[in-house]
Order: C-alpha cells, then sequence, then structure tokens
C-alpha cells in the first residue's frame, strides 16, 4: 500500500518536472470602461432583439406595415394588410399597395450584428510569454 503511494507520488513529480519545461503565458491587459460599456450595451440590444423576435414569431409583437408603388400587375400579396389603398383588389402598376414587413428577419439580424460587435468590443490585450527555468 505505502509503495503504491510512493509510486503515484514519484509519478506526480515528474509530471511537474516535464510541465516546469514548459512554456507560461501571462496575459497583461488593461481595463477600458469604454469597452465596458460598449459590451453591455451590445449585449443589451441582442437581447432586447431576441426577445422582440421571439414575439414577433408568436404573433405578439409590433404590427409594422410598409406602402409601396406596384411595378407589377398581379394579386395583392397574401401577407399584406387587407385595407389596402383605394380599395383595390389586386397590384396595379404605378399604384400603392401595402404589406407586412418581415420583422423576425429584421430582428435575427440585428441580433446578429450586436453580437459580433459585442465580440468586437472586447479590449485589446497584450500577451509575454516567459520561459520558466527548475533553477
Amino acid at each position: 500500500m505505502e509503495n503504491q503511494a510512493k509510486e503515484n507520488q514519484g509519478g506526480e513529480e515528474e509530471q511537474v518536472r516535464e510541465k516546469a519545461g514548459e512554456e507560461v503565458v501571462i496575459v497583461e491587459g488593461e481595463f477600458s470602461w469604454f469597452a465596458a460599456w460598449m459590451m453591455m450595451f451590445w449585449l443589451v440590444v441582442c437581447i432586447c432583439s431576441v426577445t422582440m423576435g421571439v414575439l414577433t414569431f408568436q404573433g405578439d409583437g409590433i404590427e409594422r406595415i410598409s406602402e409601396e408603388i406596384s411595378f407589377v400587375r398581379q394579386q395583392k400579396p397574401p401577407y399584406g394588410p387587407a385595407e389596402q389603398p383605394n380599395m383595390a383588389s389586386m397590384r396595379e402598376i404605378n399604384e400603392p399597395f401595402r404589406y407586412h414587413l418581415p420583422q423576425v428577419a429584421l430582428y435575427y439580424s440585428v441580433a446578429a450584428a450586436s453580437l459580433g460587435l459585442f465580440t468586437a468590443s472586447l479590449p485589446h490585450q497584450e500577451s509575454h510569454t516567459f520561459r520558466v527555468c527548475s533553477c
């Protein structure tokens, strides 16, 4: 029993000696209030965008209707509101029509962009490599 304990300690000592020859990286950084505020801002924007995207996907979001001039003649969009300008039953050339904006894609884009800017606002760090010697 004691021999196994001594062998385990001997094996641990060899691992420590091997690791002592490896390089140790010490990362020195500088705290930046601007970077901290920007990280917090982009994180809040990301959380709000995801929340609004989920609400919109469930049909509980804010309704956004856009009005454009039609360049083609065809049926009115199936995803548009029932009330169309001039009570039109079809889209006519050079006549306005209304449709719902694709909000889920918009909120997804804002969430992805804010997450990317969150990671870009991380402060710059300098790293120094030191060699550890067992003297």
